[in-house]
């Protein structure tokens, strides 16, 4: 059952990226593609190195034909919020933690780790438009239809709504997660309407860092990841490079190296904000 959370994370996501009605049910029709495959993980774990590449190939795949057909647009978007909640968030939080904390080589395998499930999910796309005969200009960032901040607001809540059915969260944890959330929302949004995806998900992912800290801080606050990890799948998606190096040219028409740059880009941002977040949890952890 915590499977179908997934359907209210890519429902409130597309509410995010590409709140258009067909792009909404297409959402919603992915997402429950994505519950069905973590349930079928769930019960084979030896099936987990293809969850992935075979994930995202489905899903795009029906998005894609939905786009061939004309029935929605901004196909990428769609994917990308439909496709989320596989998103390695958990190791490269934890990885980036572990660096900071001067493990290296835990972090640095968590990380490489995290590095080939995106590059796999980034397959996955590329394979759909292959087969679906769809071109490059199918696969550009952009956004077509506005969303309001009503619309923002709901995107979020359903979101928050399909993580704490998903992850199971236990009543004393709600509470702590969903502030969270709501800060970072708040500040990569407002942030990033001002000054762009990259510089939002910095201020996005450092907002949560802080909220999660202090919350933790507080008596009987759950420790900081557990309120920072969903926070960051939710923070990520609007700002993630996966956005960019999906496409294979970029909309403003500088081409391969343009999008690799800008994934590079709102990665790092978004990593920098959690590593100084990591930071600050490791400086006031009690010393025992």
């Amino acid at each position: 059952m915590t499977c179908l959370g997934a359907v209210p994370v890519g429902v409130g996501l597309c509410l995010l990226l590409e709140p258009g009605l067909v792009n909404l049910a297409f959402a919603a029709l992915g997402s429950l593609i994505v519950a069905g495959v973590l349930a079928v993980n769930a019960r084979h774990p030896s099936l987990g190195p293809l969850l992935p590449v075979a994930s995202a190939f489905i899903v795009a795949v029906l998005i894609l034909v939905g786009f061939r057909l004309d029935w929605l647009d901004s196909p990428l978007r769609t994917s990308v919020a439909t496709l989320a909640l596989l998103l390695p968030g958990s190791a490269v939080v934890t990885g980036l933690t572990e660096i900071s904390a001067g493990a290296l080589s835990a972090g640095s395998s968590r990380l490489v780790s995290a590095t080939v499930q995106l590059a796999m999910f980034i397959a996955g796309v590329a394979g759909a438009s292959v087969v679906t005969g769809t071109g490059a200009e199918a696969l550009a960032n952009s956004q077509l239809t506005a969303s309001t901040w009503w619309l923002s607001a709901l995107g979020v809540a359903a979101a928050t709504l399909g993580l704490i059915i998903y992850l199971h969260t236990p009543l004393e944890h709600t509470v702590p997660i969903v502030l969270t959330i709501a800060a970072a929302a708040l500040a990569q949004l407002g942030i990033g309407a001002e000054f762009g995806a990259a510089i939002g998900g910095l201020a996005g992912a450092l907002t949560a860092s802080v909220v999660a800290v202090v919350l933790s801080r507080l008596p009987k606050g759950p420790i900081w990841r557990i309120s920072f990890v969903p926070a960051f799948l939710v923070v990520a998606p609007g700002s993630f490079g996966l956005l960019n190096a999906s496409q294979i040219e970029f909309g403003d028409g500088t081409g391969v190296a343009g999008s690799m740059l800008a994934a590079a880009t709102t990665f790092f941002t978004i990593a920098i904000g959690t590593v100084i977040g990591a930071a600050i949890a490791h400086a006031v952890e009690p010393k025992g």
